[in-house]
This record gives structure tokens, sequence and C-alpha cells, in this order.
């Protein structure tokens, strides 16, 4: 665990002791397999310990809808975000094979013998996962909230090159997951990057996106 963002600053001896005094406990799951539901009356979040794992919701349409990727560090819970309305179901769902730590909401806070430094730590780990997941899911929102595929995907490509301070990122979503990722068709989407690389906007290169203008 040492390597996990919601134990950063423990020891794996301070891991453990922490984990027994929240009652948590791990589970594993295989390709596929739905690990959580939002909307119900679950009182655990969930924390992805190891894998790739989606939030992915299914409209009263029967429309499978991507909303958020998570990978090893990845915070999920009802408490967190996504209630599910009445005809829609939200869930996660392995990607590949996760390692579940499942803890009780109502345990995070108790009095505790011996783990109140550890259980401080995880707490302040904790709001700093949250605080992190709220600005990717504004981010987003920002990209989303433009009209066109093109400036959907534009917004999607500067935001990243941002991030790495480069003309360019690796991508590392399928482009049939990009097109989940931007809400927009994967045959339009695939249209628009063949205009922009045309157009000697950007150009792709082993899954890397590069930003020429």
């Amino acid at each position: 665990m040492k390597n996990n963002e919601l134990f950063d600053g423990l020891s794996e001896e301070e891991s453990d002791l922490l984990i027994k005094s929240l009652d948590a406990q791990r589970q594993t799951f295989s390709v596929g397999q739905n690990i959580y539901c939002f909307g119900g009356k679950s009182n655990k979040m969930g924390f992805l310990e190891s894998g790739k794992a989606q939030i992915k919701k299914l409209d009263i349409n029967g429309n499978e809808i991507l909303l958020e990727n998570l990978k090893g560090g990845s915070v999920f819970g009802n408490m967190l975000a996504f209630l599910g309305r009445d005809k829609e179901v939200i869930g996660v769902y392995a990607e590949t094979k996760c390692e579940i730590i499942f803890i009780p909401y109502e345990n995070i806070n108790l009095n505790c013998s011996g783990a109140c430094e550890y259980r401080h730590k995880f707490i302040m780990n904790l709001f700093r996962i949250i605080s992190n997941k709220s600005s990717e899911l504004s981010e987003r929102i920002e990209i989303i909230s433009n009209r066109t595929i093109r400036e959907k995907l534009m917004c999607y490509i500067v935001i990243n090159c941002g991030k790495e301070k480069s003309d360019r990122f690796r991508q590392e979503m399928t482009l049939s997951g990009l097109a989940e990722y931007i809400c927009v068709d994967r045959s339009a989407m695939m249209r628009e990057i063949k205009k922009l690389k045309e157009e000697g906007v950007i150009d792709i290169s082993n899954k890397m996106f590069i930003m020429k203008v």
C-alpha cells in the first residue's frame, strides 16, 4: 500500500493497523464484474488499490455511458458523487482485475485506540483525493460543455497538454473510450480527428497526441 495515495505517509504496519481499526475489507474483482452500485443504501466507500475500473451509467433507453475512468488510488461511493435516479443504473465495473478496499463510512470518524494519528493522516489523504476528484469532474464538464466535436476534442487536448506542460501527451484511453468520455459518436469523432490531422492542427503517433499549432 506504500504507493497508494490514501495511505501516503503511513508505513505498512501503520496501514495494517488502520485497516483493522476501520473494519475495512479487501475484495478482488475480475474483468467485467460489477464492483459497486450507486443510489442504493450502501454505507461504504471503495478505494481502488490496484487495477482499472469504470463508472458507467445505463440510462432508461438502455444506452451505456462512460462517466469516469478509475485507476489505482481512486475513491468512489454514494457520498462522493453519482446518485442514481429512477430507472437509471450507475455502477463501477472492473476493466481489469481489481483489488478494492471497502471502508464503512461510519467507522472513519469513530474514536480509536492507538491509531488516531494514523486516522488523521488517512482523513487528510482522503480529503486530498476528493479534492482532486472534484477537479477532474470540473475538467470533464468544461470539455463536454463545448458544442461541437471539434471544440470538445481541442479542449481535451489543450487541457492534457497543459498538464504535461508540453505540446504532447500520451492518451491512455482507447479511441472508443475517448469518444464516450467526451460524449460523442466514435465515427464522427474519428472523422474530426482525420480533419484536424489533415489541417496540420494535431498529429497522433503511438497513442501520443501532438499539438502542431
